[in-house]
């Protein structure tokens, strides 16, 4: 993986987004599925940048695409966990996880149960080692947020050019969430990356506040202090999203990409 330490414990291009991701909704919890509504606003959109040699590893190997998103849900839930227990360590904030955060004694269905208990056992084992050879890699989780900017970004000089990014990468491996992931190469990034310069945060945030529904909630970008505003949080995720894309680019990274 590529990477650089950011704020807030985050590492993966500086995500200081700092939302707990629940896993643990595959093998049934929630049904499987080739697609999905995208009026729906629970869906959610995260992203990991990675470099060339990992890009074509996963394209030779499409099953491992399933554990590498698993892995950096449960780490970015792990480090966010972290962030709101400073006084316990990394290591008690993760048996905290594994042990009153999992109730599998609620599960009725005895082979969704076997499934789920499966699906833990492989998460504790890509954890472990992980954290073991120092890997706390965490994705850029923009939450249900990917659609508005899709919406904004659509208004510039190629209007299908986030919708191309967040939607049409080519897909590889199993169902993790809304469909298998997406892996985009690092030309679909640095394309991408070039479109991203022409939208300045002054400008995006012009063009936010001019299509902005009157009933749009705060909470529909993430969850932001009380006092926050909409131009302060659309332009402070904006450039999240923008830096992230810029830097992967910048280090001729592609770009795994998934909703869920």
């Amino acid at each position: 993986m590529i990477g650089f330490v950011g704020p807030i414990r985050c590492r993966a291009f500086g995500n200081a987004l700092l939302r707990p991701v629940l896993v643990g909704h595959a093998c049934g919890a929630r049904p499987a599925t080739t697609g999905f509504d995208e009026a729906r606003m629970s869906v959610e959109c995260s992203m990991l940048a990675i470099g060339a040699a990992r890009y074509q590893a996963l394209r030779r190997n499409p099953g491992a695409i399933k554990d590498e998103v698993m892995l950096r849900q449960a780490l970015d839930h792990l480090a966010a966990m972290s962030f709101f227990k400073q006084c316990a360590s990394e290591r008690e904030v993760l048996a905290e996880i594994r042990i009153a955060q999992r109730n599998l004694d609620m599960i009725v269905d005895p082979m969704l149960r076997r499934q789920m208990a499966e699906r833990y056992a492989r998460e504790d084992a890509l954890v472990d080692a992980a954290l073991a050879r120092g890997d706390r890699e965490r994705p850029l989780t923009i939450g249900s947020y990917w659609k508005r900017l899709k919406e904004i970004l659509a208004g510039g000089e190629d209007p299908d050019a986030a919708e191309h990014f967040f939607l049409r990468a080519p897909k590889f491996g199993e169902d993790v969430g809304y469909g298998p992931a997406g892996l985009h190469d690092p030309s679909s990034v640095a394309a991408f990356a070039s479109y991203l310069e022409l939208w300045t945060p002054e400008r995006f945030g012009g063009a936010a506040a001019a299509h902005r529904p009157e009933n749009l909630p705060l909470g529909h970008a993430g969850h932001p202090r009380a006092d926050a505003s909409h131009d302060l949080l659309e332009v402070g995720l904006f450039h999240r999203f923008r830096s992230y894309i810029l830097a992967a680019a910048a280090a001729s990274a592609g770009m795994l990409i998934w909703l869920s």
